[in-house]
């Protein structure tokens, strides 16, 4: 199964209807201590990694 981060960036619900469509399993992961047990994980965000890694590090520290 593919975990979707959802770091409040990204436009989740094409990821996941586009993955839906192929007949992959995909699930909206909002807490990053739940993010064991995926086979993958996705980012979405094309182009924000800057921001991404400080929204996400951000929500880590609290």
């Amino acid at each position: 199964m593919i975990g979707l981060i959802d770091y409040n960036m990204g436009n989740l619900r094409s990821v996941t209807n586009a993955f839906e469509k192929l007949g992959t399993r995909i699930e909206i992961v909002k807490d990053a201590s739940h993010v064991e047990g995926y086979d993958k994980i996705i980012l979405p965000g094309v182009g924000v990694l800057k921001l991404t890694m400080a929204l996400l590090k951000s929500a880590r520290d609290g």
